[in-house]
């Protein structure tokens, strides 16, 4: 005899999960704007060191008018990126790799 759904799959079935709306969804990337990513990946980050800076400088370039619902997130990268940012001479800090990272998702 087969069991139904479990008390949370029934939960779960009654409530979808929340739907992105068009006008706040990242654009589809395309190979030239990934292969500038990648290019442009400092050599001294983790590429999810790297990851979380692009995703902070795309909110802050794209979506800063609702910073008041990520800034939150925000807060939180920040404080992991600066807790593991290389400490070595010579290294871009935090703020300088953010900004270039804006220039790189702007365009």
């Amino acid at each position: 005899m087969r069991a139904g759904p479990s008390p949370s799959q029934r939960s779960l079935a009654h409530h979808p999960p929340p739907r992105f709306r068009p006008e706040s969804a990242p654009p589809s990337p395309t190979t030239h704007h990934h292969a500038q990513a990648v290019a442009a990946q400092p050599p001294h980050l983790h590429p999810d060191q790297w990851h979380t800076v692009l995703v902070l400088a795309w909110l802050r370039q794209r979506l800063q008018a609702e910073h008041a619902q990520w800034g939150g997130m925000e807060e939180k990268c920040v404080r992991w990126l600066q807790a593991g940012w290389p400490r070595e001479g010579g290294v871009r800090g935090l703020g300088a790799t953010l900004l270039a990272a804006m220039k790189l998702v702007a365009a």
